[in-house]
């Protein structure tokens, strides 16, 4: 067998970033509704829901995407992110915060299929299932790791923060990462 190549490594540590700054979206919704007091029981019921549904619709429309996105797919999955999840934070509307849910989702399915594309295609011809086990293990890795990090933020500021500075946290790290892609892209030219 061929060597995983190294490059696999790179998307395994992006996916484990996304991941650690994405899943306060399954983790700590509940906490960050508790502070929305207008939000219908059925936003809370089905938010998590709705973010599933636009992770599948991004998965199952990616092809199509990425052939029109391309190069401009990773600023845009990481700028949807920040945009959906920032209007679920400051949205006390329950309409917006399921739209903030299907757009966030929708942009972390967007990235998740990106990375599984780009994994396969590091490894060519060889057999792809080892590197793309180890993503997956990142991205599994990420997700246990996220609510650590994000439980231990308030010892990094030395004060007790809301559930809203996670979230804005994540949106602005999604929104950074965005721009640094797009320059990364722009000085490539």
């Amino acid at each position: 067998k061929t060597p995983i190549p190294s490059s696999v490594l790179g998307y395994s540590l992006a996916a484990l970033v996304m991941m650690i700054f994405f899943f306060i979206v399954v983790t700590d919704l509940p906490y960050l509704f508790e502070t929305k007091p207008g939000i219908s029981p059925i936003v809370s019921t089905f938010g998590l829901s709705v973010c599933t549904l636009g992770s599948t619709l991004a998965v199952l429309m990616f092809s199509r995407m990425y052939q029109k996105l391309k190069k401009w797919t990773v600023p845009v999955g990481l700028a949807v992110c920040a945009i959906g999840i920032f209007l679920l934070t400051f949205s006390e509307w329950g309409v917006l915060i399921l739209v903030g849910l299907l757009i966030a989702g929708w942009g972390s399915g967007l990235l998740i299929a990106l990375i599984v594309l780009a994994t396969s295609n590091a490894v060519g011809d060889a057999d792809s299932t080892a590197a793309v086990g180890v993503v997956n293990g990142a991205f599994s890795i990420g997700i246990f790791l996220s609510p650590f990090f994000q439980a231990s933020l308030p010892r990094v500021f030395g004060a007790p923060q809301s559930i809203q500075f996670n979230f804005v946290l994540s949106g602005i790290v999604s929104a950074l990462f965005a721009l640094l892609s797009l320059a990364f892209i722009l000085l490539r030219r």
